[in-house]
């Protein structure tokens, strides 16, 4: 793709980041190629999935009001699965490794995660008494902190008194995590994000249907 503006950032005098635009043609390209699959299996009602997808490109942007360029690779590996583990209760499972890179003659930056999560839903009394449990985890090697790894775990209890009312006991953040870090690559940036978290809590709640 071509293009007559390019964009970019650059310090002033006092140390600000400034957003420029300048009249600089300039070229830009990306491919990337992704496989899938999918199968399902009567034993247990399994489904599996997964998918790969690779990328590359090159780009260009002002830095320090001069024409960069840099070249991007980036590795997404995604896999489901989902199974019954007996009557009445079924796992599900997913999880996410992510590798990018952004490269130019002088310096590389890199970052990659891992994302899993798992469901487990359980009928405990039929028609009337029904679990969730859900738990995920983080773990990134870049985040430039001696912790690399969050977890979190909640869960859902619900009770049906009657057809019209249904009680739900909620737990939130069972795990006491009080904060999140996340690392991520926006062009030739590296952001850091810190999210405060609520504190684990627990509620419980009334449904009436008139």
């Amino acid at each position: 793709m071509w293009s007559n503006v390019a964009y970019g950032t650059t310090l002033d005098a006092q140390a600000h980041t400034v957003v420029e635009a300048a009249y600089r043609p300039n070229h830009s390209h990306q491919y990337s190629i992704t496989a899938y699959g999918r199968k399902d299996i009567d034993w247990q009602t399994l489904q599996c999935e997964l998918s790969a997808t690779g990328g590359r490109g090159e780009r260009e942007m002002l830095l320090q009001s001069s024409l960069l360029t840099y070249h991007t690779t980036s590795y997404v590996l995604r896999g489901a699965l989902s199974f019954d583990l007996f009557n009445g209760c079924r796992m599900d499972y997913n999880a996410t490794w992510q590798h990018h890179r952004s490269k130019t003659t002088f310096h590389t930056f890199t970052t990659s995660d891992l994302e899993q999560r798992a469901n487990l839903h359980l009928r405990l009394w039929p028609s009337r008494m029904f679990l969730k449990l859900h738990m995920s985890h983080t773990h990134n090697n870049h985040l430039g902190t001696e912790q690399k790894d969050f977890y979190f775990i909640g869960g859902e209890l619900k009770f049906k008194l009657s057809k019209g009312i249904e009680l739900q006991l909620n737990g939130d953040n069972l795990s006491n995590t009080r904060s999140l870090i996340t690392h991520s690559l926006e062009e030739l940036e590296e952001v850091h994000t810190i999210y405060h978290l609520r504190p684990l809590s627990i509620s419980l709640a009334a449904h009436i249907n008139l």
